[in-house]
Protein backbone atom coordinates (compact mmCIF):
# COMPACT_ATOMS: atom_id res chain seq x y z
CA UNK A 1 0.00 0.00 0.00
CA UNK A 2 1.31 3.45 -0.79
CA UNK A 3 1.49 6.17 1.65
CA UNK A 4 -0.24 8.67 -0.64
CA UNK A 5 -3.69 6.29 -0.52
CA UNK A 6 -6.10 8.38 1.14
CA UNK A 7 -10.18 6.94 2.56
CA UNK A 8 -12.65 8.91 1.14
CA UNK A 9 -16.08 8.54 3.45
CA UNK A 10 -18.97 9.99 1.93
CA UNK A 11 -22.57 10.73 2.95
CA UNK A 12 -25.33 8.76 2.26
CA UNK A 13 -27.68 10.40 -0.28
CA UNK A 14 -30.85 10.82 2.18
CA UNK A 15 -28.64 11.78 5.21
CA UNK A 16 -29.53 15.33 5.08
CA UNK A 17 -32.84 14.16 5.28
CA UNK A 18 -33.10 11.79 7.95
CA UNK A 19 -30.80 14.69 10.08
CA UNK A 20 -33.72 17.01 9.25
CA UNK A 21 -36.64 14.51 10.34
CA UNK A 22 -34.49 13.70 13.75
CA UNK A 23 -34.31 17.54 14.38
CA UNK A 24 -38.36 17.18 14.07
CA UNK A 25 -38.88 14.26 15.87
CA UNK A 26 -37.07 15.92 19.02
CA UNK A 27 -38.33 19.16 19.26
CA UNK A 28 -40.98 20.45 21.51
CA UNK A 29 -43.59 20.00 19.12
CA UNK A 30 -42.14 16.85 17.66
CA UNK A 31 -42.45 15.21 21.12
CA UNK A 32 -45.63 16.38 21.57
CA UNK A 33 -46.91 14.67 18.23
CA UNK A 34 -44.93 11.42 19.27
CA UNK A 35 -47.09 11.30 22.28
CA UNK A 36 -50.28 10.60 20.41
CA UNK A 37 -48.94 7.91 18.43
CA UNK A 38 -49.58 5.01 21.23
CA UNK A 39 -53.24 6.35 20.33
CA UNK A 40 -53.34 5.88 17.16
CA UNK A 41 -50.88 3.74 15.16
CA UNK A 42 -50.00 1.31 18.04
CA UNK A 43 -53.34 0.73 19.25
CA UNK A 44 -54.38 -0.20 15.27
CA UNK A 45 -51.03 -3.03 15.32
CA UNK A 46 -52.48 -4.08 18.96
CA UNK A 47 -55.55 -4.73 17.91
CA UNK A 48 -54.48 -6.27 14.96
CA UNK A 49 -52.63 -8.49 17.14
CA UNK A 50 -54.93 -9.28 19.45
CA UNK A 51 -58.55 -9.70 17.52
CA UNK A 52 -57.38 -10.80 14.05
CA UNK A 53 -55.38 -13.17 14.62
CA UNK A 54 -51.45 -11.29 14.09
CA UNK A 55 -50.07 -13.31 16.47
CA UNK A 56 -50.03 -16.43 14.89
CA UNK A 57 -49.90 -17.06 11.00
CA UNK A 58 -52.59 -19.53 9.97
CA UNK A 59 -51.04 -20.84 6.78
CA UNK A 60 -47.63 -21.78 5.23
CA UNK A 61 -46.07 -19.63 2.62
CA UNK A 62 -45.90 -16.19 1.73
CA UNK A 63 -48.49 -15.56 -0.36
CA UNK A 64 -51.28 -17.27 2.22
CA UNK A 65 -49.81 -15.21 5.14
CA UNK A 66 -49.89 -11.92 2.46
CA UNK A 67 -53.48 -12.73 1.97
CA UNK A 68 -54.21 -13.58 5.97
CA UNK A 69 -52.79 -9.90 7.08
CA UNK A 70 -54.67 -7.81 3.62
CA UNK A 71 -57.64 -9.61 5.08
CA UNK A 72 -57.50 -8.51 8.20
CA UNK A 73 -56.19 -5.31 7.83
CA UNK A 74 -59.26 -4.79 5.00
CA UNK A 75 -61.35 -6.31 8.31
CA UNK A 76 -60.22 -3.37 10.64
CA UNK A 77 -60.69 -0.90 7.93
CA UNK A 78 -64.68 -2.12 7.40
CA UNK A 79 -65.08 -1.16 11.61
CA UNK A 80 -63.06 1.68 11.76
CA UNK A 81 -65.41 2.77 8.52
CA UNK A 82 -68.51 1.77 10.41
CA UNK A 83 -67.62 3.41 13.87
CA UNK A 84 -67.25 6.69 11.98
CA UNK A 85 -70.37 5.97 9.94
CA UNK A 86 -72.40 5.43 13.33
CA UNK A 87 -70.27 8.69 15.10
CA UNK A 88 -71.77 10.68 12.08
CA UNK A 89 -75.14 9.43 11.95
CA UNK A 90 -75.55 9.85 15.99
CA UNK A 91 -74.34 13.38 15.80
CA UNK A 92 -76.76 14.55 12.80
CA UNK A 93 -79.54 12.80 14.42
CA UNK A 94 -79.01 14.63 17.64
CA UNK A 95 -78.55 17.65 16.00
CA UNK A 96 -81.70 16.74 14.21
CA UNK A 97 -83.82 15.91 17.50
CA UNK A 98 -82.49 19.15 18.94
CA UNK A 99 -83.85 20.92 16.15
CA UNK A 100 -87.29 19.57 16.30
CA UNK A 101 -87.56 19.75 19.97
CA UNK A 102 -86.99 23.58 19.63
CA UNK A 103 -89.33 24.00 16.53
CA UNK A 104 -91.79 22.05 18.46
CA UNK A 105 -91.55 24.73 21.43
CA UNK A 106 -91.49 27.64 19.53
CA UNK A 107 -95.44 25.93 17.94
CA UNK A 108 -96.52 25.31 21.25
CA UNK A 109 -95.41 29.10 22.30
CA UNK A 110 -97.25 30.56 19.04
CA UNK A 111 -100.13 28.41 19.56
CA UNK A 112 -99.94 26.56 16.70
CA UNK A 113 -101.91 23.06 16.36
CA UNK A 114 -101.56 20.07 14.13
CA UNK A 115 -104.03 17.84 13.07
CA UNK A 116 -104.02 14.86 15.28
CA UNK A 117 -103.77 12.30 11.69
CA UNK A 118 -100.22 13.81 11.75
CA UNK A 119 -98.69 14.68 14.97
CA UNK A 120 -97.70 11.28 15.71
CA UNK A 121 -95.95 10.58 12.57
CA UNK A 122 -94.30 14.10 12.86
CA UNK A 123 -91.12 13.55 14.37
CA UNK A 124 -90.59 11.18 16.65
CA UNK A 125 -92.23 8.31 14.62
CA UNK A 126 -91.13 6.57 11.96
CA UNK A 127 -93.39 5.10 9.42
CA UNK A 128 -94.66 1.47 8.72
CA UNK A 129 -94.88 -0.30 5.87
CA UNK A 130 -98.59 -0.43 6.92
CA UNK A 131 -99.09 3.55 6.86
CA UNK A 132 -98.04 3.45 3.56
CA UNK A 133 -100.65 1.01 1.87
CA UNK A 134 -103.07 2.13 4.50
CA UNK A 135 -103.25 5.61 2.67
Amino acid sequence: MSKNHVKVVTRHVWQHFKEQLNANRLSVSGKEIYKHRKETVERSFADAKQLHGHRYARFRGLVKVKAQALLAAACQNMKKMASLLEKALRLSLSSYLTHAKRLWRSWKVLGLRLKNKWRSSLIFKVPTRDTFFAQ
